[in-house]
């Protein structure tokens, strides 16, 4: 899990979460409004959950939103293993942080078409 900060939307929201499966790379970027525990707990179980199950581990920076006592709880609800990264090392989330580079780029681009 990681987060990365677009342009503004109309409706002002300018944060994404960005969710990866390692083993498939398969990503979701959902903009949110804000980096709240409680919308990315949300988020985790209206739109990963349902489709893709419950994760074994949760990989993460060690944001506060990541490590506060609602995350935990869900992965201790639904035995989730949770890791983080080493701090001030990107490096160690290093396919969310792949996917976010790809993502700017690619919007970059489209904005230039236009």
């Amino acid at each position: 899990m990681d987060f990365t900060k677009l342009e503004p939307a109309s409706d002002g929201r300018e944060d994404v979460l960005v969710l990866t499966d390692v083993f498939t790379k398969w990503t979701m970027a959902i903009p949110i409004r804000d980096q709240s525990a409680m919308l990315v707990t949300r988020v985790l179980i209206r739109e990963w959950i349902p489709h893709y199950g419950v994760p074994r581990r949760l990989h993460s920076e060690q944001g506060k939103c990541f490590e506060a006592e609602v995350i935990k709880c869900l992965c201790e609800h639904n035995g989730v293993a949770k890791s983080r990264t080493s701090p001030y090392n990107p490096g160690g989330n290093g396919v969310c942080e792949r996917f976010n580079k790809s993502l700017h780029n690619l919007l970059r681009v489209l904005s230039e078409i236009e």
